[in-house]
């Protein structure tokens, strides 16, 4: 059972798809937000600098890393949060 934030992240994640107008848009800010915060928390200070934007069920990281695993990194925080419901799209670069 889910209690207080973990239940209102998954009802966000969960009603994401099905919302419209505003409502779709105050989501979108709200999953950003959460995803903006999980990268924040990474142990590496590169990938707490990753930019993401959510636009049409479509997250797209983007910024600079000095390594693949980096990127990599980066990629699977997002994607442990979304549980498959937005495509991700990792544009990082890698720059060593």
């Amino acid at each position: 059972m889910l209690w207080g934030r973990d239940r209102k992240q998954k009802d966000a994640i969960e009603s994401y798809p099905h919302q419209h107008g505003s409502a779709v848009e105050e989501s979108q800010r709200h999953l950003e937000s959460l995803i903006r915060a999980d990268l924040r928390r990474s142990a590496y200070d590169e990938v707490g600098r990753v930019t993401c934007t959510l636009d049409d069920r479509v997250l797209t990281l983007s910024g600079r890393v000095s390594s693949y695993y980096l990127k990599q990194v980066a990629q699977r925080i997002v994607l442990d949060r979304l549980e498959g419901t937005v495509t991700v799209v990792n544009e990082l670069q890698v720059t060593p």
